[in-house]
């Protein structure tokens, strides 16, 4: 999957302005766009990545995929996973880190990986925050962290092969995923369509199978 991204920025420039009437389906139109750019989006990176893969991805640009794994669900959970860690990376907390000057680009991003796990306090606790930080940052905590995901939405979700359980679905879920693009072909559809409603998900089946090794 890869990534997958809250509501994306589109400046559209227009020779004249639209009446309100024309708006709200112009701007359907243009969000539906950027939702077929980004199912195209996963399928390139499919076909081109390793077997058993799924990939979220917004504002077109592909973030996170989950490939290479034991079962889907894996695939899903690891790609899933890392556009969260991407959406935390935008952050306010995140942005607003002080680092010191001449910090090198390996150590702050590792610094950041710390600051947003659970061994934050590897890098803020007294004596240790001095060596990256110029000021103490406060901690991030796991309920600010989970205000901060819950507005990731509008998440495209791809994969190179159908998903066997509805379990994938619930997963994409807590990651935002609005838009799905899969192959179908599971004798679990019926599942998975039940479940993309429950959550108001759309998904469509490509008939494209793009699992290799």
């Amino acid at each position: 999957m890869n990534e997958v991204f809250h509501g994306r920025v589109h400046v559209l420039q227009l020779a004249k302005p639209l009446h309100s009437q024309h708006r709200k389906s112009h701007r359907a139109d243009q969000k539906r766009q950027h939702k077929e750019d980004d199912a195209v989006l996963y399928g390139v990176g499919n076909q081109h990545g390793e077997s058993q893969q799924g990939e979220q991805s917004a504002c077109q640009l592909e973030h996170e995929a989950g490939a290479g794994q034991q079962s889907r669900i894996h695939c899903t959970r690891l790609a899933g996973s890392k556009a969260d860690n991407w959406w935390l990376r935008q952050s306010p907390q995140v942005l607003g880190l002080q680092f010191v000057d001449g910090i090198k680009r390996a150590d702050r991003d590792n610094a950041i990986d710390l600051y947003m796990g659970e061994d934050y306090m590897d890098v803020l606790a007294d004596g240790a925050w001095e060596k990256t930080f110029t000021e103490k940052p406060e901690v991030f905590t796991k309920e600010e962290k989970r205000a901060w995901l819950d507005q990731m939405t509008d998440v495209t979700l791809g994969s190179d092969a159908f998903f066997p359980f509805s379990d994938n679905i619930e997963r994409a879920y807590k990651s935002g995923v609005k838009y799905i693009a899969q192959p179908g072909g599971s004798v679990r559809d019926a599942d998975v369509i039940d479940t993309c409603n429950k959550y108001n998900i759309a998904m469509a089946f490509t008939g494209i199978r793009l699992f290799h090794h």
